[in-house]
């Protein structure tokens, strides 16, 4: 039996993301479709290799909109801030460990705003598991 690969896996989360069906537009509010190919790929050339960065090289993660990740507004699940919010100069200390640990970020996830509950409602993106 063939052992399925970390590409393997991330093109079932990625097609579950995309399922018009499902969930994945109000819970994932940023997919990173090229760049987790490529980390998903790095992982399986290592796995391949017998090289491992430990225990979550290859393992697909999101983050919540919370972190910061370069190049990009953080929402924090609020409106303002996805209009108004600069890009992050830099990733957060946790998502460069994710990277450096070969963690593969598949998206940035939805949350309630400025992370002031743990009900998950969100009245600007969506509240993921509620019906449109």
């Amino acid at each position: 039996m063939k052992q399925s690969s970390c590409r393997d896996h991330l093109e079932l989360a990625l097609f579950r993301i995309a399922e018009p069906d499902g969930q994945g537009a109000r819970t994932c509010l940023t997919v990173y479709h090229e760049a987790a190919r490529a980390a998903a790929d790095a992982a399986d050339a290592r796995a391949q290799a017998g090289i491992s960065l430990g225990p979550l090289d290859g393992v697909i993660v999101s983050i919540k909109d919370l972190f910061d990740v370069a190049g990009e507004p953080t929402r924090a699940g609020s409106k303002i801030l996805a209009d108004e919010a600069k890009p992050a100069a830099a990733d957060a200390a946790i998502v460069r460990r994710l990277r450096a640990g070969g963690a593969v970020i598949v998206a940035k996830t939805n949350m309630t705003e400025f992370a002031f509950s743990g009900v998950g409602a969100n009245p600007h993106f969506g509240t993921p598991g509620k019906s449109a």
